[in-house]
Formats: C-alpha cells, sequence, structure tokens
C-alpha cells in the first residue's frame, strides 16, 4: 500500500533534498494511517468480544439469539470485512465464511434439538437398534473440527490467497525447512 510513496519524485523545479522530504513525510503519513487502521480494527473486535463476555455473564432474560445475531452477524461481520479489506485482503469472500459460521452457530441457537439429532442421532425410547449411516462421535467430531478448525481457518487465509497459493507457500516452506536453505533464495 505505502510502497507508491518509496519512488523518488524528480521535478526541474524542486530541489531534491526537498523532493526527498517530502516523499518521506508522504510515507510516514501513509504508514501512520495504515497502522491507526490496524489499530482500530484490533480495538473493535477487542471491544465487540468484551461486550459478548459481558452480555454472556449477565442474568435474566437477555434475547441471546437477537443479541448474537445482531451482534455477531451484522457488526462484526461489517468491521471484519472492512479490517480484511484494509490488510489488503477480499473482504467479500471473508464474510461468506463468516456468514457460514454465523448461520451454524444460529442453528444452534434455533433449533438446539435438530442440531443435537443431526450431532447424536434420532433418540430411541426403545431398546431396538437401528442401523445409523454414521456413528455419533464421527458426527461430532467433524461438525467441532467444522467449526473450530476449517472455517476459521479458511476464513482467515482465503481473503488473501487461493488455496493453491497456500499449498504451494506451504510446500516452499517444507522445503526450506528440511533442506536447510532460505525460502527468499
Amino acid at each position: 500500500m505505502c510502497s507508491l510513496f518509496l519512488q523518488e519524485y524528480t521535478s526541474w523545479w524542486m530541489p531534491s533534498s526537498v523532493s526527498a522530504f517530502n516523499s518521506g513525510l508522504l510515507l510516514f503519513k501513509c504508514h501512520v494511517i495504515a497502522a491507526t487502521r490496524i489499530f482500530f480494527g484490533i480495538l473493535m473486535l477487542l471491544l465487540i468480544g468484551w461486550l459478548i463476555f459481558q452480555r454472556s455473564a449477565m442474568t435474566g432474560p437477555n434475547m441471546p439469539v437477537t443479541f448474537n445475531v445482531m451482534i455477531l452477524g451484522v457488526l462484526c461481520g461489517y468491521f471484519g470485512s472492512r479490517c480484511v479489506d484494509t490488510l489488503g485482503g477480499d473482504g467479500n469472500v471473508w464474510l461468506i465464511y463468516w456468514e457460514a459460521l454465523c448461520s451454524i452457530h444460529l442453528l444452534g441457537n434455533i433449533w438446539p434439538s435438530l442440531l443435537h439429532h443431526i450431532l447424536y442421532g434420532p433418540i430411541s425410547v426403545t431398546h431396538r437398534t437401528k442401523a445409523v449411516h454414521l456413528p455419533y462421535w464421527t458426527r461430532r467430531y467433524a461438525f467441532y473440527v467444522l467449526v473450530t478448525l476449517i472455517l476459521p481457518c479458511l476464513a482467515g487465509l482465503l481473503p488473501f490467497a487461493s488455496l493453491s497459493d497456500w499449498k504451494e507457500l506451504a510446500v516452499q516452506y517444507l522445503k526450506s525447512r528440511f533442506s536447510g536453505s532460505n525460502i527468499e533464495d
């Protein structure tokens, strides 16, 4: 973002020392703006996390579904998308994964019995056994891995590069670690 200011600006009427000072000021201004935006994004994420923590510690009726939809889905989605855009990624890609993650949480809040049925299977009051396609522990662990590992990793990585780019970077890194050379070579 600030690399445009590193180009040397020359003019026939401005001495080089003045133009170098001016480009240095512009570069400093660019870095201050970028650092301020990053700090604001981190501050917003911490503030919203703190508000969610405070809200969950309250006793009494606190409308968790409405609160989760409004805060997590809308506000965090908007500010998260802006933060990813500011950092050089594609905020819309991040927003898609964020919406998927929030939709799963909304499903768990609105229809907990349906989520329980998906994860653990039907509740049987008789002692007969039914053929179940996948054991409950497989479905449960697949769900937990999806919610805690796969979706957050995809939301964090894919806005900045494609899966093939990340795979290529990982292969390069592993090759450099095992061969003892640097990636920059």
